[in-house]
């Protein structure tokens, strides 16, 4: 549901490019949206009424990929019709929203997933497993920072969503000191962790690092963008960059950039629909996000 300019570039190409999944039908509330992309991607079904897209019984999983501001309904109707959830981010704008969709999902007996793509890349990745082998030592220090040439509170969502995965601690406390056309978040994380997390949209070109310091060694992601980012590990003078596993859908990048991490997350999503073991990030976790940001 929804087909926005990056949800079309990144969601369909995904979807069909996936062998485990089918994509049945697209559904947009811009006249004419659905059929055009419907009839230039090849997709069975158009949809302008987003309600009737949901109530389609061939329809197992529905993607909510609108405008925020609709999307908690949505996400509502489509678990109220027991259909597996993949949902954007922010889904919802306060408290009394989440709480809504939280019970929704719990009541559903389906998969409500969050889209946290940022998790798959292959940088993130091999941080959060240097943390959790020790090879760092105990972390003691985060610090992410994100500078783009716009500011989107759903950035904001993203990046405490990968910081707090990465370090597997949860928020403790959090102070947030805002300016113009940023964010930016203190946080002491279980464990004693301390971090800081600045989302700047001011930038004339993108720029991204996530750097986490511990007893032993010290490890930083460092890019253009998180897509981008190259890893290296550092020990006293000493900074080797470190070897990342490529993603077994990097083929697919050239749809979009973030079209091999969503797709490694549609595989941990088809395990969670199986009722297997599954790391698929769940819609909890992106109420844990939108709560360290104080739903502003």
């Amino acid at each position: 549901l929804g087909l926005g300019r990056t949800s079309a570039a990144v969601y369909v190409p995904a979807f069909q490019a996936h062998p485990r999944y089918e994509l049945l039908a697209v559904a947009s509330s811009r006249p004419g949206r659905a059929s055009e992309i419907a009839t230039a991607r090849k997709v069975p079904r158009a949809y302008d009424d987003w309600r009737e897209a949901i109530a389609d019984p061939r329809v197992d999983l529905v993607v909510i990929a609108s405008a925020q501001t609709g999307r908690a309904e949505q996400v509502r109707e489509a678990l109220a019709n027991r259909k597996h959830v993949l949902t954007d981010v922010p889904f919802c704008g306060d408290r009394e929203e989440a709480s809504s969709v939280l019970e929704a999902a719990l009541k559903s007996g389906t998969v409500a997933a969050a889209a946290f793509p940022l998790r798959y890349l292959s940088a993130h990745q091999a941080l959060r497993e240097l943390l959790a082998n020790n090879h760092l030592g105990s972390a003691r220090v985060a610090a992410l920072r994100h500078v783009s040439g716009a500011w989107h509170r759903a950035t904001v969502v993203h990046a405490v969503d990968v910081l707090c995965w990465t370090l597997g601690a949860a928020i403790g406390e959090v102070q947030r000191l805002d300016g113009e056309q940023q964010a930016i978040l203190q946080m002491r994380h279980d464990g004693g962790c301390a971090s800081q997390l600045a989302v700047e949209g001011r930038g004339a070109t993108e720029d991204y690092s996530f750097s986490v310091s511990g007893t032993e060694r010290m490890a930083m992601v460092v890019g253009e963008r998180p897509e981008s980012g190259e890893l290296h590990v550092i020990e006293g003078d000493r900074d080797d960059e470190y070897a990342l596993r490529p993603s077994p859908y990097q083929r697919f990048a050239a749809a979009h950039r973030l079209v091999p991490p969503l797709m490694e997350l549609l595989d941990d999503l088809a395990l969670a629909v199986e009722g297997e073991a599954s790391a698929v990030p769940t819609i909890a976790d992106a109420a844990d996000a939108m709560e360290a940001i104080a739903w502003a």
